[in-house]
């Protein structure tokens, strides 16, 4: 998976795709639920980093434009820690289901 973004927004498109390049790692907590692990804090001077990973949550439905495209509702990830600048947005959980 990788994100897409355009640097005059904070709400990025994950893509997944088979490749190498550019890759964002994800991973599914205890509870089944899909997350980008931080092992880095920047919210605190110095930004720090103390090898443990922490769970983050940050995964939206949003209307999107990407490559001429016009998405009505696909998953999207707001990048720090404030809300969407996308007024479509609304909070979700990605939760994996086995069946």
């Amino acid at each position: 998976m990788s994100l897409f973004y355009n640097d005059a927004s904070n709400v990025a498109i994950p893509l997944f795709y088979p490749g190498d390049s550019e890759q964002t790692y994800v991973a599914f907590d205890q509870n089944n639920v899909l997350n980008i692990p931080s092992y880095f804090d920047d919210t605190v001077v110095p930004p720090t980093s103390d090898g443990n990973a922490t769970s983050l949550h940050r995964w939206y439905l949003c209307q999107n434009y990407y490559l001429g495209y016009n998405y009505l509702k696909s998953l999207s990830w707001v990048l720090g820690i404030g809300a969407p600048q996308n007024p479509s947005c609304e909070k979700v959980e990605v939760v994996r289901v086995f069946v």
